[in-house]
């Protein structure tokens, strides 16, 4: 089944359309479509669907799988059941008519950071020595699209690079161990299905992965079997291996048997934590040797134990690695600490600015006017120096508040498009009626 981003990127590529003229055909800005597209968040109404499936020339049969696909009913005939339609194959292949070539988000006004995050990568891969680095900021501060542009050009400046990078999750947080560690070897084994695959770069750049697969298996079975069927299903790794090589050589041969015997095993082994942890931390290694390594773990501030545990152990064996490990967190969660403790990531992140020196790219909230001039010219518009400074004054420089508040004045009318395409404001625009806070402009299923 394919998820709601990957069936609107495939009906879009299909008509023909870029981003940017679904965007005018909507209405809405470019980055709505990237965001759907990338999964961020859904259409917040079924309308929004419908008018989607309306502007990329949809039949109801394709108009009900994008509307089933964001969790919304379908349009159904009299005679025809939700049943019915699922029994219908959901679009072939979204591939067949999704060319190679993914496009990338709007990337605006913290060019220093990503500046400094980029010498960062070009120290370790000259020196060969591998450490661990942070981006911290509160929510909305812009530490995603920084990540997102960062791996994007470094995957562009370095054809050697291999980036992977998995997620905490806010809802089952410390209840499921080592998810951010299991995602990047999902992702180093091609598993394209975990929620850092539909990440632009790493999308943009998928041969890398696939064509790692022979390698990393090998390197599996020489210094991490453990891993196979605890960090890594071993089924699925089977399965994935059958989908992108014809080539039944010895290590797939190798692997089988290892996955067999798991599987038989009705007494599985009580492995010891370090054991794994030094088998994960050998399996990095030996493929360092092979291909350098950008891997990122984001939303650490929900991280569990042991996912900080790995970390640690990790940070502290890079040495003679071309290895950069980037972690993303939320300063105010970190700060509150964890069941009136201290959080456990913070020791970690103070233990390694003893190790590397200076390892944190520490964004503020608000970027200020430069990033409301800098983003309102990512579309063409007619919007003057007044405008600029109301919403500057508004949202105060607030990077994800600036751009909702810019999404939700295009939905409602406050701002339109001129007969030459451009963005004006519109007649109904009253700045004393717009949402004061952030809250009341990010849809519901941010």
């Amino acid at each position: 089944m394919y998820t709601f981003g990957e069936l609107l990127s495939g009906f879009r590529r299909r008509e023909g359309l870029s981003q940017e003229a679904l965007a005018d055909k909507l209405g809405v800005h470019r980055n709505s479509i990237s965001d759907w597209e990338r999964a961020t968040y859904l259409p917040r109404t079924r309308q929004m669907v419908l008018d989607l499936s309306e502007a990329l020339d949809l039949g109801r049969k394709d108009a009900n799988q994008l509307l089933y696909a964001a969790e919304y009913p379908l349009e159904l005939d009299r005679q025809e059941s939700n049943d019915a339609f699922l029994a219908h194959p959901i679009l072939d292949s979204v591939s067949e008519v999704e060319p190679a070539e993914v496009e990338k988000g709007v990337f605006v006004a913290r060019e220093d950071e990503l500046n400094l995050l980029t010498q960062f990568l070009a120290d370790v891969l000259k020196d060969l020595q591998g450490r661990v680095i942070f981006i911290n900021g509160d929510a909305g501060s812009g530490k995603t699209a920084l990540m997102e542009e960062f791996c994007w050009r470094s995957l562009e400046i370095y054809e050697e690079l291999v980036v992977a990078g998995g997620s905490c999750n806010a809802y089952i947080g410390i209840g499921d161990p080592y998810l951010p560690f299991r995602e990047i070897l999902a992702l180093l084994t091609y598993d394209m299905e975990v929620r850092w695959a539909a990440d632009a770069a790493i999308r943009n750049s998928a041969h890398r992965l696939r064509d790692l697969i022979p390698y990393t298996v090998r390197t599996l079975l020489q210094t991490g079997p453990d891993l196979i069927d605890t960090f890594l299903s071993g089924p699925a790794l089977i399965t994935r291996i059958k989908t992108t090589t014809t080539d039944d050589a010895d290590w797939l041969t190798h692997l089988k048997t290892i996955v067999a015997r798991k599987a038989a095993d009705e007494s599985p082994i009580n492995l010891q934590q370090q054991n794994l942890f030094e088998q994960y931390t050998q399996v990095l290694r030996t493929l360092s040797r092979h291909k350098p390594l950008l891997l990122v773990l984001d939303d650490l501030q929900w991280s569990d134990n042991g996912s900080i545990g790995l970390l640690f152990h990790l940070g502290k064996r890079l040495g003679g690695c071309p290895i950069l490990i980037v972690g993303i967190y939320r300063s105010a969660d970190v700060a509150l600490g964890r069941e009136g403790e201290r959080h456990p990531l913070e020791p970690v992140v103070n233990e390694f600015q003893l190790d590397f020196g200076h390892n944190r790219v520490d964004l503020k909230q608000a970027m200020g006017k430069q990033f409301v001039e800098a983003f309102l010219d990512t579309e063409p518009n007619r919007l003057g120096v007044e405008f600029q400074s109301a919403l500057y004054e508004h949202t105060r420089g607030h990077a994800l508040f600036t751009i909702e508040m810019l999404r939700s004045m295009q939905r409602r009318g406050d701002l339109v498009k001129d007969e030459n395409g451009q963005w004006i404001e519109g007649s109904a625009l009253d700045w004393l009626r717009l949402p004061a806070r952030i809250d009341g402009v990010i849809p519901v299923s941010y």
